[in-house]
Order: structure tokens, then C-alpha cells, then sequence
């Protein structure tokens, strides 16, 4: 039997360039890798008594990269493989972004640079599918030729200090972002 056979969940990016004069262009559409961060995710969830904090196990936050890899596609991939690491270079715009940990297999990198994935953005497009949208506007992440994306589960650990996990990824052509246009993410976990 193959692996893939048995797993029913899946992923699936579309990104898109939305231009100033209203203009909408699909530049990627294609399934990702759902990472084993999702376990400790989906476990902490369905194991948390009812006065834990929900947001914990919430995926909301996500990180964008420029050294993405064929070799990181894989389910046990922790982490990116050349996040953005400052407000600079995530830009000026309307992002929110937050630094915590990332848990990786055996090690732990701190000070990471994170952006938030608004309440608003997160949608239950079916009855096992949720879909999140992440929007770097024209003054996000601009100069930068982008080539991998991640979403991560907030702090399923329950550590005093959060400690996140990458529960999806994919690495996609490489998108010189410039301010002629905002990106705009549209990812979808089915269970």
C-alpha cells in the first residue's frame, strides 16, 4: 500500500498578483506538503481540556522565504530555508508581524520573524476544509524575489514561551515582489 493512499489530508496553494488598476493574475496553483508540525497541532487540539487556550492551536501565523528547495518539500520539514528575518524586510505595510520560536526536529530557533494571519482571513470552506489568506500588500516584502511560504501552528506545545510549528510548505517560482502589486496567498488544508 502506498503512504499516500492512507493519508486523507492535503494542502493546496494558489498565489496571485493583484495589480493597483484592479487587474488579477494566478502565477501559482499546485498542492503543498502538510508537515508533521500539523500533528502536534491536531493533538494538542483534540486533547485540550476545556479551560486551554484555543489560540494555541490555531494556525496563524506564516513566514515567506527566498531559499526554498525541492529538498524541503518533504513532510518532515521544520522549518524554511531562508525566511525573511526582520520588520524591515517584511515591509511597511499593513502586516502584522510577531518574533517567537520555531521548533524543528531536535533543535529550537529563536528570534524568528513571523507574520499574523488575521481572524478574518481564516474560512471553513467545506466540512474538513479550512482555507487561510495571507496578503502582503504593495509595501510588503518588497525587493525581494520570494520563493517559499509557510503556515504555522501557534503554540500547540503550551510553552510559557510560544514555540511554533511549521504545518505546511511550499516552494513556488521564484516572484520579484515589487510595489506594482500585492500577493496574494490562498491556501487550503483539507482533513
Amino acid at each position: 500500500m502506498n503512504f499516500n493512499d492512507s493519508i486523507t489530508y492535503k494542502g493546496h496553494l494558489e498565489i496571485w498578483k493583484l495589480y493597483l488598476d484592479g487587474e488579477e493574475e494566478l502565477v501559482y496553483d499546485e498542492d503543498n506538503v502538510v508537515c508533521s508540525g500539523i500533528g502536534p497541532v491536531l493533538a494538542g487540539a483534540f486533547s485540550a481540556s476545556a479551560t486551554s487556550d484555543l489560540t494555541n492551536f490555531q494556525i496563524t501565523l506564516f513566514q515567506v522565504g527566498v531559499s526554498g528547495g525541492a529538498a524541503l518539500q518533504v513532510s518532515s520539514n521544520g522549518r524554511l530555508g531562508g525566511p525573511l528575518s526582520s520588520i524591515a524586510q517584511y515591509g511597511t505595510g499593513d502586516l502584522e508581524t510577531t518574533v517567537h520560536t520555531i521548533v524543528a526536529s531536535a533543535t529550537d530557533f529563536t528570534n524568528e520573524m513571523f507574520g499574523k494571519i488575521d481572524h478574518a482571513y481564516v474560512d471553513k470552506v467545506g466540512t474538513s476544509k479550512a482555507r487561510w489568506g495571507i496578503i502582503l500588500d504593495e509595501n510588503a516584502c518588497n525587493g525581494y524575489a520570494l520563493n517559499e511560504i509557510g503556515l504555522f501552528g501557534f503554540n500547540p506545545g503550551m510553552f510559557a514561551t510560544p514555540k511554533s510549528y511549521l504545518c505546511a510548505y511550499r516552494q513556488f517560482n521564484s516572484i520579484d515582489k515589487t510595489s506594482d502589486f500585492i500577493l496574494d496567498f490562498r491556501w487550503t488544508l483539507e482533513f
